[in-house]
């Protein structure tokens, strides 16, 4: 469809409004993916998730640090404080 990376980046060049359009598209995107995690977690308990993750150590820790980021500028402190209690999981099997 594109032959670079230049001409697909043009797109947006040429009309602020749809870098705009982007930024918003991506923020909804990160909010849905954020409430998503949130509910797996509120399924289960937080360190049963932690621990069925097939993920390293430091991915997880990033995961729950990004989501901890969001509920803050969210004002979600509630969610927060579930999050943070998850990263003492991350290290033990």
């Amino acid at each position: 469809m594109f032959d670079n990376d230049e001409e697909f980046n043009e797109l947006f060049e040429q009309d602020p409004i749809d870098e705009i359009r982007l930024q918003a598209l991506y923020q909804e995107q990160v909010r849905i993916s954020m409430e998503y995690a949130w509910s797996t977690i509120e399924g289960t308990a937080i360190d049963v998730w932690v621990r069925s993750l097939p993920i390293s150590s430091d991915r997880k820790r990033r995961i729950l640090e990004n989501m901890m980021e969001h509920f803050q500028e969210c004002e979600e402190y509630e969610k927060c404080i579930v999050l943070k209690k998850g990263l003492r999981f991350v290290d033990e099997p």
